[in-house]
């Protein structure tokens, strides 16, 4: 068997506990991905229901769970391992964890005074 590294997922200014390393095959399979991620029909794929209704930071748990399953049916060689599902969540994973800031960034953005002109004014010390 041949050696294979494994990487980052996710970049080094994510918080500490979100960080998933997975072999390089695998993590470049996943960025690939990502444009042709549709949120609606993928998760529904993956999870079911209507769960694309609810926000990133709920889905994400939920998504985690179900590939650290598949992670670790592929590294004991399970024969019912499904190296596509894998990716897709993967790819789920990725969308999701940026979706997830796109709503933190927006909700501060939202939050921050406005001056006259109706722009977000910085805070002066």
């Amino acid at each position: 068997m041949t050696f294979m590294p494994n990487h980052s997922i996710f970049d080094e200014s994510r918080a500490a506990g979100s960080t998933i390393r997975r072999p390089a095959l695998l993590v470049a399979a996943a960025r690939a991905g990502q444009a042709g991620w549709r949120r609606e029909r993928g998760l529904r794929g993956l999870l079911g229901a209507e769960q694309h209704a609810l926000p990133a930071a709920r889905i994400l748990p939920l998504l985690r769970f179900e590939e650290e399953a598949l992670d670790l049916a592929r590294r004991q060689r399970a024969a019912d391992y499904n190296l596509q599902r894998h990716i897709l969540f993967l790819i789920a994973i990725l969308a999701e964890t940026n979706l997830q800031a796109a709503e933190k960034a927006a909700a501060v953005a939202s939050a921050a005074p406005l001056n006259a002109r109706g722009k977000a004014s910085r805070a002066r010390l």
